[in-house]
Protein backbone atom coordinates (compact mmCIF):
# COMPACT_ATOMS: atom_id res chain seq x y z
CA UNK A 1 0.00 0.00 0.00
CA UNK A 2 1.42 3.35 -1.06
CA UNK A 3 1.20 6.56 0.94
CA UNK A 4 -0.84 9.37 -0.63
CA UNK A 5 1.35 11.76 -2.60
CA UNK A 6 -0.22 14.67 -0.75
CA UNK A 7 -2.61 15.32 2.10
CA UNK A 8 -4.41 17.91 0.00
CA UNK A 9 -8.17 17.26 0.11
CA UNK A 10 -10.24 17.03 -3.04
CA UNK A 11 -13.87 17.67 -2.20
CA UNK A 12 -15.87 17.50 -5.41
CA UNK A 13 -19.51 17.55 -4.37
CA UNK A 14 -20.68 14.52 -6.30
CA UNK A 15 -17.85 12.24 -5.27
CA UNK A 16 -18.10 13.47 -1.73
CA UNK A 17 -21.76 12.53 -1.65
CA UNK A 18 -20.99 9.04 -2.91
CA UNK A 19 -18.29 8.61 -0.30
CA UNK A 20 -20.62 9.84 2.43
CA UNK A 21 -23.21 7.25 1.48
CA UNK A 22 -20.52 4.57 1.44
CA UNK A 23 -19.33 5.68 4.86
CA UNK A 24 -22.81 5.49 6.30
CA UNK A 25 -23.30 2.08 4.75
CA UNK A 26 -19.96 0.89 6.11
CA UNK A 27 -20.76 2.12 9.60
CA UNK A 28 -23.77 -0.15 9.63
CA UNK A 29 -21.98 -3.18 8.18
CA UNK A 30 -21.19 -4.77 11.54
CA UNK A 31 -24.80 -4.38 12.62
CA UNK A 32 -25.92 -6.18 9.49
CA UNK A 33 -23.67 -9.09 10.44
CA UNK A 34 -25.44 -9.57 13.78
CA UNK A 35 -28.21 -11.50 12.03
CA UNK A 36 -27.77 -14.79 10.15
CA UNK A 37 -25.44 -14.19 7.21
CA UNK A 38 -26.69 -14.87 3.71
CA UNK A 39 -25.70 -18.18 2.13
CA UNK A 40 -22.25 -18.08 0.59
CA UNK A 41 -21.91 -17.85 -3.18
CA UNK A 42 -20.99 -20.81 -5.35
CA UNK A 43 -17.64 -22.40 -4.43
CA UNK A 44 -17.60 -20.47 -1.16
CA UNK A 45 -18.05 -21.61 2.40
CA UNK A 46 -18.09 -20.21 5.90
CA UNK A 47 -15.35 -20.84 8.44
CA UNK A 48 -16.34 -20.02 12.00
CA UNK A 49 -13.59 -18.23 13.90
CA UNK A 50 -13.50 -17.13 17.55
CA UNK A 51 -14.40 -13.56 16.54
CA UNK A 52 -16.86 -14.21 13.71
CA UNK A 53 -17.52 -15.93 10.41
CA UNK A 54 -15.03 -15.84 7.56
CA UNK A 55 -15.97 -16.29 3.92
CA UNK A 56 -13.60 -18.43 1.88
CA UNK A 57 -13.85 -19.31 -1.79
CA UNK A 58 -12.37 -22.73 -2.45
CA UNK A 59 -11.99 -24.55 -5.76
CA UNK A 60 -9.75 -26.63 -7.97
CA UNK A 61 -7.59 -29.59 -7.06
CA UNK A 62 -4.09 -30.94 -7.47
CA UNK A 63 -0.67 -29.44 -6.92
CA UNK A 64 0.39 -27.34 -3.99
CA UNK A 65 -2.62 -25.36 -2.69
CA UNK A 66 -2.47 -21.55 -2.88
CA UNK A 67 -4.30 -19.30 -0.42
CA UNK A 68 -4.79 -15.65 -1.44
CA UNK A 69 -5.12 -12.72 0.99
CA UNK A 70 -6.49 -9.36 -0.19
CA UNK A 71 -5.38 -5.90 0.90
CA UNK A 72 -6.96 -2.89 2.60
CA UNK A 73 -10.54 -2.26 1.55
CA UNK A 74 -10.61 -5.35 -0.65
CA UNK A 75 -12.19 -8.78 -0.74
CA UNK A 76 -11.52 -12.17 -2.32
CA UNK A 77 -12.82 -11.05 -5.72
CA UNK A 78 -9.60 -9.11 -6.33
CA UNK A 79 -8.07 -12.52 -7.06
CA UNK A 80 -10.71 -13.70 -9.55
CA UNK A 81 -8.38 -13.99 -12.56
CA UNK A 82 -5.70 -15.73 -10.50
CA UNK A 83 -8.18 -18.19 -9.00
CA UNK A 84 -9.61 -19.08 -12.39
CA UNK A 85 -6.13 -19.56 -13.81
CA UNK A 86 -4.68 -21.65 -10.99
CA UNK A 87 -7.70 -23.90 -10.54
CA UNK A 88 -6.91 -25.62 -13.81
CA UNK A 89 -3.95 -27.29 -12.08
CA UNK A 90 -4.09 -26.44 -8.36
CA UNK A 91 -6.43 -26.03 -5.45
CA UNK A 92 -6.78 -22.27 -4.97
CA UNK A 93 -8.56 -20.43 -2.17
CA UNK A 94 -9.19 -16.81 -1.24
CA UNK A 95 -10.43 -15.42 2.06
CA UNK A 96 -12.36 -12.29 3.00
CA UNK A 97 -10.46 -10.92 6.00
CA UNK A 98 -12.42 -10.07 9.13
CA UNK A 99 -14.69 -7.07 8.59
CA UNK A 100 -14.21 -7.04 4.80
CA UNK A 101 -16.21 -8.48 1.95
CA UNK A 102 -18.77 -10.87 3.42
CA UNK A 103 -16.82 -11.84 6.53
CA UNK A 104 -18.21 -10.56 9.80
CA UNK A 105 -16.66 -7.79 11.84
CA UNK A 106 -14.65 -9.19 14.77
CA UNK A 107 -16.58 -9.32 18.02
CA UNK A 108 -13.64 -7.82 19.91
CA UNK A 109 -12.95 -5.09 17.34
CA UNK A 110 -9.39 -6.32 16.85
CA UNK A 111 -7.97 -5.69 13.36
CA UNK A 112 -4.36 -6.39 14.28
CA UNK A 113 -2.09 -7.95 11.67
CA UNK A 114 -1.38 -10.99 13.83
CA UNK A 115 -5.07 -11.44 14.65
CA UNK A 116 -5.93 -11.49 10.94
CA UNK A 117 -3.04 -13.88 10.35
CA UNK A 118 -4.60 -16.15 12.95
CA UNK A 119 -7.80 -16.14 10.89
CA UNK A 120 -5.84 -17.15 7.78
CA UNK A 121 -4.22 -20.05 9.64
CA UNK A 122 -7.60 -21.11 11.01
CA UNK A 123 -9.02 -21.18 7.48
CA UNK A 124 -6.10 -23.32 6.32
CA UNK A 125 -6.47 -25.79 9.17
CA UNK A 126 -10.25 -25.99 8.92
CA UNK A 127 -10.14 -26.70 5.19
CA UNK A 128 -7.44 -29.31 5.51
CA UNK A 129 -4.44 -27.52 4.04
CA UNK A 130 -1.31 -29.26 5.25
CA UNK A 131 1.27 -27.41 3.15
CA UNK A 132 0.45 -24.43 0.99
CA UNK A 133 1.63 -21.14 -0.52
CA UNK A 134 0.34 -17.77 0.69
CA UNK A 135 -0.12 -14.86 -1.73
CA UNK A 136 -0.80 -11.49 -0.12
CA UNK A 137 -1.49 -8.09 -1.65
CA UNK A 138 -0.56 -4.82 0.08
CA UNK A 139 -1.73 -5.12 3.70
CA UNK A 140 -2.48 -8.76 2.90
CA UNK A 141 1.25 -9.16 2.37
CA UNK A 142 1.86 -8.25 6.01
CA UNK A 143 -0.93 -10.65 7.07
CA UNK A 144 0.63 -13.42 4.97
CA UNK A 145 4.06 -12.74 6.51
CA UNK A 146 2.60 -12.91 10.02
CA UNK A 147 0.84 -16.18 9.21
CA UNK A 148 4.02 -17.67 7.73
CA UNK A 149 6.01 -16.71 10.83
CA UNK A 150 3.37 -18.28 13.08
CA UNK A 151 3.33 -21.57 11.13
CA UNK A 152 6.43 -21.86 8.91
CA UNK A 153 6.10 -25.64 8.71
CA UNK A 154 2.81 -25.30 6.81
CA UNK A 155 3.57 -22.25 4.65
CA UNK A 156 5.71 -23.56 1.80
CA UNK A 157 6.33 -20.10 0.33
CA UNK A 158 5.23 -16.48 0.16
CA UNK A 159 4.36 -14.34 -2.85
CA UNK A 160 4.00 -10.66 -1.95
CA UNK A 161 2.03 -8.52 -4.40
CA UNK A 162 3.17 -4.90 -4.02
CA UNK A 163 3.26 -5.37 -0.25
CA UNK A 164 3.03 -2.69 2.38
CA UNK A 165 6.45 -1.68 3.65
CA UNK A 166 7.65 -1.54 7.22
CA UNK A 167 5.91 1.56 8.53
CA UNK A 168 7.83 1.34 11.80
CA UNK A 169 10.83 2.55 9.78
CA UNK A 170 9.08 5.69 8.53
CA UNK A 171 9.93 9.13 9.95
CA UNK A 172 7.86 9.53 13.10
CA UNK A 173 5.83 12.55 11.94
CA UNK A 174 4.97 10.98 8.59
CA UNK A 175 4.02 7.72 10.24
CA UNK A 176 1.69 9.41 12.70
CA UNK A 177 0.08 11.43 9.92
CA UNK A 178 -0.65 8.29 7.95
CA UNK A 179 -1.80 6.38 11.04
CA UNK A 180 -4.64 8.87 11.49
CA UNK A 181 -5.28 9.45 7.80
CA UNK A 182 -8.52 7.43 7.68
CA UNK A 183 -9.79 8.39 11.13
CA UNK A 184 -13.04 10.37 11.42
CA UNK A 185 -14.14 13.03 10.76
CA UNK A 186 -12.11 13.26 7.53
CA UNK A 187 -12.57 9.69 6.32
CA UNK A 188 -14.54 10.50 3.17
CA UNK A 189 -12.22 13.20 1.87
CA UNK A 190 -9.10 11.22 2.67
CA UNK A 191 -10.48 8.04 1.10
CA UNK A 192 -11.05 9.98 -2.11
CA UNK A 193 -7.52 11.38 -2.07
CA UNK A 194 -5.99 7.99 -1.32
CA UNK A 195 -7.86 6.21 -4.11
CA UNK A 196 -7.02 8.95 -6.56
CA UNK A 197 -3.33 8.52 -5.80
CA UNK A 198 -3.00 4.74 -5.76
CA UNK A 199 -5.19 4.32 -8.85
CA UNK A 200 -3.37 6.93 -10.93
CA UNK A 201 -1.94 4.28 -13.30
CA UNK A 202 -4.89 1.88 -13.11
CA UNK A 203 -6.82 0.52 -16.04
CA UNK A 204 -10.43 1.78 -16.11
CA UNK A 205 -11.88 -1.55 -15.01
CA UNK A 206 -9.36 -1.82 -12.17
CA UNK A 207 -10.29 1.68 -11.01
CA UNK A 208 -14.01 0.89 -11.06
CA UNK A 209 -13.62 -2.44 -9.24
CA UNK A 210 -11.33 -1.09 -6.54
CA UNK A 211 -13.41 2.00 -5.84
CA UNK A 212 -16.58 -0.07 -5.54
CA UNK A 213 -15.06 -2.52 -3.05
CA UNK A 214 -13.11 0.04 -1.03
CA UNK A 215 -16.11 2.32 -0.62
CA UNK A 216 -18.27 -0.62 0.47
CA UNK A 217 -15.82 -1.43 3.28
CA UNK A 218 -16.41 -0.43 6.87
CA UNK A 219 -14.60 2.83 7.68
CA UNK A 220 -13.90 1.44 11.15
CA UNK A 221 -12.21 -1.60 9.64
CA UNK A 222 -10.14 0.51 7.24
CA UNK A 223 -9.05 2.93 9.98
CA UNK A 224 -8.12 0.23 12.47
CA UNK A 225 -6.21 -1.72 9.83
CA UNK A 226 -4.13 1.36 9.01
CA UNK A 227 -3.29 1.74 12.70
CA UNK A 228 -2.26 -1.93 12.75
CA UNK A 229 -0.08 -1.57 9.64
CA UNK A 230 1.75 1.36 11.21
CA UNK A 231 2.65 -0.75 14.26
CA UNK A 232 3.66 -4.00 12.55
CA UNK A 233 7.43 -4.51 11.98
CA UNK A 234 7.00 -6.12 8.57
CA UNK A 235 10.67 -6.32 7.60
CA UNK A 236 11.80 -7.80 10.90
CA UNK A 237 9.05 -10.42 10.75
CA UNK A 238 9.77 -11.32 7.13
CA UNK A 239 13.39 -11.98 8.08
CA UNK A 240 12.13 -14.56 10.59
CA UNK A 241 10.41 -16.64 7.91
CA UNK A 242 12.80 -19.35 6.64
CA UNK A 243 10.95 -20.28 3.44
CA UNK A 244 11.16 -18.94 -0.13
CA UNK A 245 9.71 -15.52 -0.89
CA UNK A 246 8.96 -13.57 -4.07
CA UNK A 247 8.31 -9.83 -3.84
CA UNK A 248 6.48 -8.39 -6.89
CA UNK A 249 6.38 -4.60 -6.85
CA UNK A 250 5.37 -1.55 -8.87
CA UNK A 251 7.40 1.51 -9.81
CA UNK A 252 6.02 3.41 -6.81
CA UNK A 253 7.05 0.85 -4.18
CA UNK A 254 10.50 2.36 -3.72
CA UNK A 255 10.35 4.12 -0.35
CA UNK A 256 13.13 3.78 2.16
CA UNK A 257 10.81 1.55 4.19
CA UNK A 258 9.88 -0.72 1.25
CA UNK A 259 10.72 -4.33 2.03
CA UNK A 260 13.30 -4.77 -0.73
CA UNK A 261 15.25 -1.87 0.80
CA UNK A 262 15.20 -3.39 4.27
CA UNK A 263 15.44 -7.17 3.80
CA UNK A 264 18.80 -8.21 2.39
CA UNK A 265 18.64 -10.64 -0.51
CA UNK A 266 14.86 -10.43 -0.96
CA UNK A 267 14.01 -11.70 -4.48
CA UNK A 268 12.21 -8.88 -6.32
CA UNK A 269 10.40 -8.66 -9.66
CA UNK A 270 9.16 -5.28 -10.90
CA UNK A 271 5.97 -4.80 -12.88
CA UNK A 272 6.30 -1.23 -14.21
CA UNK A 273 3.60 1.13 -15.41
CA UNK A 274 0.80 -0.38 -13.31
CA UNK A 275 -1.29 0.68 -10.35
CA UNK A 276 -0.96 -0.80 -6.88
CA UNK A 277 -3.43 -3.55 -7.94
CA UNK A 278 -1.02 -5.37 -10.21
CA UNK A 279 -3.09 -8.57 -10.30
CA UNK A 280 -6.00 -6.61 -11.78
CA UNK A 281 -4.03 -4.44 -14.20
CA UNK A 282 -1.95 -7.31 -15.61
CA UNK A 283 -3.33 -10.67 -14.41
CA UNK A 284 -1.50 -12.67 -17.08
CA UNK A 285 1.97 -11.53 -16.05
CA UNK A 286 1.23 -11.90 -12.36
CA UNK A 287 -0.14 -15.41 -12.95
CA UNK A 288 3.03 -16.39 -14.82
CA UNK A 289 5.12 -15.20 -11.90
CA UNK A 290 3.05 -17.26 -9.44
CA UNK A 291 3.29 -20.29 -11.77
CA UNK A 292 7.07 -19.95 -11.89
CA UNK A 293 7.26 -19.68 -8.11
CA UNK A 294 5.14 -22.80 -7.70
CA UNK A 295 7.22 -24.73 -10.23
CA UNK A 296 10.32 -24.14 -8.11
CA UNK A 297 8.55 -25.62 -5.07
CA UNK A 298 7.40 -28.78 -6.83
Amino acid sequence: MRLPASLKLRTAALVGAVLLLAWLSGCCSCMRHHGPPPPPPSQARWVDGPQGRLLVEDGGSGGLPVLFVHGLGGDHEVWRAELDHLRRTHRALAVDLRGFGRSTCPADGNYGIEAMAGDVLLVARTLGLKRYVLVGHSMGGAVAIAAAVQDPASVAGLVLADPVGDMTKMPAAERESFRRYFDPPDYTQHAEAFLGDVLANAKPQTRADVQKTFLASSPEAVSKCVHAICDYPTARELERYPGPVLDVITDDNEAAWSLQNLVKGLPVVRMPGLSHWIMLDDPETFARLVDGFLDKLS
